[in-house]
């Protein structure tokens, strides 16, 4: 069957039979990135709060671009959706080479292995709003309504868009092994050009002449209304746009059919390549 039908097949079908081995994937892929720290888990709140205080400091409060209050709560609630999906590209990429001993020795849904990694990142992100939320709900009132409601099915758009991504990257990884570091190499860029530490709604002062360009880089960039699909619940207490939630439902199904079909299409020859 084409690669949806065998990602259907390995969520639903065969969901009892690899559920041990996902679990055992996911839970090594969270304990081997914290191994052998002082502090464990905790430093799953570092990088987010220190990413929040570094941009806040520089693009608020020294250079003044943004007018948003609280200006470090805005950022923060866009940055934990790109802190998941670049980490997660990023590891995902480079997840099936790194494992090589593991596909030669075991028959299993090699899917698992990027899938795993997404998930890992996963439990960063469900942990970073466990605390971002509270926090919002205390200090920014707008928040205080049936919006934030919608916030789980914005991080399952979120993720399903990450993981079709992710699959893709990891197959064509095995055979262009200059993939990963690409990417390494895009991240940076493309973080600058998503719309995270200011709102294409919200332009920086004295910009305005540059709206054309605000509104290209959010919809020509495919990962800045997923920003906003969690932002505008998270922090803004209002619903996504029906254009913008469209667009992430559509987007995310996208990525997800087209990453499965093209694993499924490369990983035939992947034991010999690795």
């Amino acid at each position: 069957m084409a690669g949806p039908g065998r990602v259907r097949r390995l969520l639903f079908e065969d969901r009892q039979r690899y559920i041990p081995l996902a679990s055992s994937l996911i839970r090594r892929e969270v304990r081997q990135r914290y191994k052998g720290s002082t502090f464990g888990l905790l430093w799953v709140f570092v990088a987010p709060i220190t990413a929040m205080i570094a941009y806040s400091v520089v693009f608020h409060y020294v250079f003044r671009i943004v007018d948003i209050q609280p200006y470090p709560l805005f950022l923060i609630s866009g940055l934990v959706t790109w802190l998941f999906f670049s980490a997660s590209a990023l590891g995902a990429a480079s997840s099936i080479v790194d494992r090589a001993a593991l596909i030669k020795k075991v028959r299993f849904p090699r899917e698992l292995i990027p899938l795993s990694v997404v998930a890992g990142h996963g439990v960063t992100l469900l942990a970073s709003l466990a605390l971002i939320v509270p926090v919002n709900l205390i200090f920014v009132p707008e928040t205080r309504n049936a919006a934030l409601l919608i916030l789980p099915v914005s991080v399952i758009l979120v993720a399903t868009m990450t993981a079709g991504f992710s699959l893709m990257l990891s197959a064509v990884n095995v055979y262009f092994r200059d993939v990963e570091h690409i990417l390494t190499a895009l991240l940076l860029p493309w973080f600058f050009l998503t719309p995270i530490f200011y709102s294409p709604d919200v332009l920086p002062r004295g910009a305005e002449e540059l709206d054309w360009l605000a509104q290209l880089l959010a919809w020509g960039n495919w990962v800045s209304p997923f920003v906003d699909v969690v932002r505008d619940p998270l922090f803004f207490g209002q619903l996504p746009s029906l254009a913008t939630f469209s667009y992430c439902v559509v987007v995310s199904l996208a990525f997800l059919v087209a990453g499965s079909w093209v694993f499924n299409r490369l990983q035939a020859e992947m034991a010999i390549e690795l």
